[in-house]
């Protein structure tokens, strides 16, 4: 269990027993995954990253997607197996018989989701591929990244269906890396009004760690510097420069690869940015018996003190 993981408030820590033993598992099974992966090469199928600050939407996003296309995708089950992801996806494939019930279940806790379907971050996958911080030197020539092609080719073919990944931490600051590897990848750019995503991510560090002083969400490059300012100033520093330093990473992939959705867009007129996503990725779009309603998280529910300082720290820093 890291320090990140004692810090947190007791319903969201790890079970240290059932993380050992998937930690075996996921050893013990890595041999064999390279076998059954080596006849693969690449994903033929454009590989959809979301992307953007933390409380920005993405998960609500990832949701949509995985639930209304025929896509795959680290579910709760698939993402115990993060060192076997393709050993992982046959055994969920095996198990479960998709249901023809398809109702949507867009409910998130700090972006967890429920139910073995549910979309998950996938961290320990990412962090294995990324195993460094934003501001520092990334070793990409240390790392065999034809074993992640290879492992992403594989996955792909269990239902011949796109792959889509959500994990900010650490796709945010390797985009150009990743868009190397996949050619053909997708880049989901999501971004909120500043002021509810900044209030979102103050809430979520008290919920998380009953503590607003604790750092929540993805680290910019540079995070050094903003963990000595005041928690205010500290998270809308963070979430400006999360966007900035996206966006400077994204102006140099083809405008053909990068699809920007703000968040108030996508809860006015979902079927709108729907859209935009099925134009650049002929995604198969699913049938769903439910109506899909969104509502907007953008109300003020922090007290107005704290959010009219939010307010203008956003006019003098952005």
């Amino acid at each position: 269990m890291n320090n990140s993981d004692k810090d947190r408030a007791e319903p969201y820590k790890k079970n240290e027993i059932q993380e050992q033993i998937l930690e075996i598992m996921n050893h013990s099974l890595y041999k064999e995954e390279l076998e059954l992966i080596n006849k693969f090469d690449k994903p033929k199928l454009p590989v959809i990253f979301i992307i953007g600050a933390q409380r920005s939407g993405t998960t609500l996003l990832m949701q949509l997607i995985s639930q209304l296309f025929e896509v795959s995708y680290p579910n709760n089950f698939i993402a115990r197996y993060w060192n076997v992801p393709y050993i992982g996806a046959n055994l969920y494939k095996s198990l479960i018989k998709k249901s023809s019930e398809n109702n949507l279940d867009l409910s998130s806790d700090l972006g967890y989701t429920k139910g073995l379907e549910g979309p998950h971050e996938f961290s320990y996958f990412w962090k294995k591929w990324f195993p460094w911080d934003s501001w520092e030197k990334k070793a990409y020539d240390k790392i065999d990244y034809s074993i992640l092609q290879k492992q992403l080719a594989a996955w792909e073919s269990v239902n011949n269906a796109p792959l889509v990944f959500k994990n900010l931490i650490q796709i945010d600051y390797n985009i150009e890396k990743l868009y190397s590897l996949f050619s053909n990848s997708i880049f989901i750019y999501l971004k909120r009004d500043l002021s509810f995503n900044i209030q979102s991510t103050y809430k979520s560090r008290i919920k998380l760690f009953d503590d607003e002083t604790k750092w929540f969400g993805v680290k910019p490059i540079n995070y050094l510097e903003l963990t000595k300012l005041p928690v205010l100033e500290q998270i809308t520093k963070q979430v400006i420069c999360i966007n900035n330093d996206i966006e400077d990473q994204l102006s140099n992939i083809p405008n053909k690869n990068v699809i920007n959705i703000k968040y108030e867009d996508l809860i006015k007129d979902y079927l709108c940015e729907i859209n935009k996503i099925i134009s650049l990725t002929k995604l198969q779009k699913l049938e769903i018996n439910n109506k899909i309603e969104l509502k907007s998280a953008n109300k003020v529910s922090i007290r107005n003190n704290i959010f009219n300082q939010i307010s203008v720290m956003v006019k003098t820093f952005s």
